[in-house]
């Protein structure tokens, strides 16, 4: 008898909603980079990677506002590790702090501004785009809906108009199976 296992097997794999539009994210983003764009997070527009310089000022103020919450802004001295872990919260009282807010804190100042309850989740997009020292913000609809919802057009229009940054709007159709046939092999007795 052979150690070796060898089978073969087809059917149909039926996808959620949710994992059709990972997998039109993920087409889209090899797209980019194919193209020459450097893809980052969404949230890399909201919020600086380095430390405001102002950080003392803004952990004081938050602080102030925030109680007896534990945050780890409270726990922490070390400028770089207090943005990393609380540049949510802090971020909320730059305009305190700063006259001159960064470019971070104007696309995050837009977005609270447009979001809504009538969409039931925030304006925010898919992903940020770098090439030639622009930015694009991406948006990718997977399946039969490809319309902005109004929060984001909202959103996108403002930041055109405000930053000059824009969009890129994919709309990418997969089906909800994906015909499948597998080949697997192997030792049994390892």
């Amino acid at each position: 008898m052979s150690n070796k296992l060898a089978f073969w097997k087809s059917g149909r794999f039926k996808m959620s909603p949710n994992e059709i539009g990972r997998l039109g994210e993920q087409i889209v983003e090899r797209l980019l980079r194919k193209e020459g764009f450097r893809v980052r997070t969404f949230n890399e527009l909201l919020y600086r990677k380095r430390a405001c310089s102002k950080i003392e000022a803004l952990v004081e103020v938050c602080r102030e506002n925030c109680g007896f919450e534990s945050k780890p802004c409270f726990r922490t001295t070390y400028g770089q590790i207090i943005w990393k872990n609380c540049h949510y919260y802090l971020s909320k009282y730059c305009q305190r702090v700063c006259r001159r807010l960064c470019r971070n804190r104007k696309i995050l100042r837009i977005l609270e501004e447009v979001k809504t309850q009538e969409d039931g989740s925030r304006a925010g997009l898919d992903f940020a785009a770098y090439k030639d020292k622009e930015i694009w913000v991406v948006e990718v609809k997977t399946g039969t809906h490809s319309e902005l919802k109004k929060s984001q057009r909202q959103f996108v229009e403002r930041l055109e108009r405000e930053m000059g940054i824009r969009l890129l709007h994919f709309h990418v159709r997969l089906n909800d199976e994906i015909d499948y046939l597998i080949r697997a092999r192997g030792n049994i007795n390892r």
